[in-house]
């Protein structure tokens, strides 16, 4: 009996093991996205449901329909997902380069795209659609716009869209057959949304989804349907689909067998779905600064990027200082008769490599040196994704932004400092030397800190000019102010206000370096200052004398 209990007990134990324990995913399947195309993708900062965190971005989320579609790609490859976020121009780059496997991001298999990449069967498939100020939308409503009809609405009005998308490209043929003005496209739909919003431009074109999520955020906004018969060559292509890399054939068949089974009706309701979370609580009634501190998340994400940018302002000045004191003593360098050939051949290089690579730093943007800095990266096959992913803001493309602005910085601060070396009397070094010092000591020991201590106003004043060109950081996603003012006026559509409440941040951090500058300035040269509250403005004393 004994034997037969525990025998019993085995099957069961061993039954209920089998289907308890669930098997172990294999693999992960990392998917770029911009976070910022809704409702088929977007950022949030509070986890639910519905949402998959963002891996290059802590303590983020991403909802939308394609995270619904990543979540049926996990489960149904047995694989863990990652959600990238990435610009919408680096997208494809960054599939490239092997920093993501799949674009899942609302994009078009086009023979443009299809020369760098390969392409999944569809994933869903919309009609295109205009979105125009309400008034007008009102007037077409329940109308869908023949030929005659949309020459009417478009001759000679301006019609806008996303960058390197192909609702951007349809506007040629509006521009040809219905007269319509083809504006340059702007960065995203959010932008184009708004400028539409604000008068700058008559119409946009958009997938009838992304649309409707434009209105639903937007009371003054509206839609306008058209015969999707007149669009010639482009009739048809409004499908998208997931992007991956040439000659992944067996990854390419499992997904599209995972589409196959994607009912059509699964697909519809799921983007329902998307499009009603994409609004949310939105209330249009409410005031903008209302929609903007009202939300816990959007506060944040302000503070975040704030300290961001202070702690990319004062690493990048403070070590940009100390490499351009290297860079401006390696360009004083002397080169005279009297040194041996050996001394010769080290200094040539070193003063003409300094004085080149201030020509070169000072000569080019910093967002053209953070784009070329992140693609060198990439060739070299160093992912700053993967470095610190469990911090929130100084993560590792944090740390590549304090790198690049560090670069920037050294170059202007060798000028600086040299400068400052030019205007020291020479009686200091003749005094040096007279005392036995040699060249080198008396460079480092007496000229050195006077030039660094005339330099202190310049120097601050590249403090300053860091705080607000720390913003360019934001093309390689770096957390900083205006990446978040970004990200937050992407959601809300509400671009104005946004950027005004940075602005008067980024005002309030430059008020506060200058009057630091100035404190540091009047300890050096023995003043006390005062500062009038009635009329802002500061006044210098001499110091009483200790006598």
């Amino acid at each position: 009996m004994k034997k037969k209990f525990f025998g019993i007990f085995a099957f069961l134990f061993s039954f209920m093991m089998l289907f308890s324990c669930k098997k172990e995913k294999e693999g992960v399947l990392r998917i770029g996205l911009e976070c910022n195309y809704d409702p088929f993708n977007w950022t949030e900062g509070v986890e639910n449901d519905y949402t998959l965190p963002i891996a290059n971005k802590q303590g983020k989320f991403a909802d939308g329909y394609d995270i619904n579609l990543a979540k049926r790609l996990s489960s149904e490859l047995n694989v863990n997902v990652e959600i990238m976020q990435y610009e919408w121009d680096s997208l494809i780059i960054e599939l490239l380069n092997k920093n993501i496997d799949l674009i899942i991001a609302g994009m078009t298999d086009t023979p443009e795209r299809r020369k760098s990449i390969d392409f999944t069967d569809e994933y869903y498939r919309s009609e295109l659609v205009l979105v125009t100020k309400v008034d007008y939308a009102e007037a077409n409503k329940d109308k869908v716009l023949n030929s005659d009809e949309l020459k009417t609405l478009l001759e000679n009005k301006y019609v806008v869209s996303q960058i390197s998308t192909l609702t951007d490209d349809i506007i040629d043929l509006f521009a040809q057959n219905f007269g319509a003005n083809h504006v340059a496209p702007l960065a995203s739909f959010a932008s184009a949304a708004n400028s539409v919003k604000l008068g700058t431009n008559f119409a946009m074109t958009a997938e009838l989804p992304v649309a409707t999520s434009i209105v639903n955020n937007n009371k003054e906004l509206g839609i306008i349907h058209i015969d999707q018969n007149i669009l010639s060559d482009y009739q048809g292509e409004f499908g998208v689909s997931i992007g991956l890399r040439k000659g992944e054939d067996e990854l390419k068949n499992k997904i599209n067998q995972v589409l196959k089974n994607y009912s059509k009706e699964d697909r519809e309701k799921d983007m329902v779905g998307a499009v009603s979370r994409a609004a949310g609580d939105v209330d249009t009634n409410k005031s903008d600064l209302e929609r903007i501190f009202g939300k816990k998340e959007y506060v944040n994400w302000l503070f975040e990027g704030l300290a961001g940018t202070i702690v990319l302002s004062i690493v990048g000045t403070f070590l940009g200082l100390l490499l351009g004191i290297f860079l401006a003593l390696g360009k004083n360098v002397t080169i005279s008769k009297q040194d041996s050939t050996v001394m010769k051949i080290v200094k040539v290089p070193i003063k003409g490599l300094c004085n080149l690579y201030s020509v070169i730093i000072r000569g080019t943007p910093m967002m053209v040196q953070a784009l070329v800095f992140q693609f060198v990266c990439q060739l070299c096959s160093l992912n700053w994704n993967t470095v610190l992913t469990d911090v929130a803001i100084f993560n590792g493309w944090f740390i590549a932004g304090c790198i690049i602005i560090t670069f920037n910085t050294a170059a202007y601060m060798s000028e600086i400092i040299q400068s400052g070396l030019n205007g020291i009397d020479r009686g200091q070094r003749e005094g040096a030397l007279s005392l036995g010092f040699s060249q080198n000591r008396s460079l480092l020991l007496v000229e050195l800190p006077q030039a660094i201590k005339n330099s202190i106003p310049t120097i601050g004043n590249e403090w300053i000019v860091n705080i607000k060109d720390s913003s360019v950081l934001n093309v390689i996603s770096v957390t900083e102010l205006f990446f978040m003012a970004k990200t937050i006026a992407g959601a809300t559509y509400i671009y104005l206000t946004t950027y005004l409440i940075i602005a008067a941040m980024y005002l309030c951090l430059t008020m506060i370096a200058t009057l630091i500058l100035k404190l540091v300035s009047m300890k050096l040269s023995g003043k006390k200052m005062t500062l009038s509250i009635k009329n802002f403005l500061f006044h210098f004393k001499k110091s009483p004398s200790k006598e």
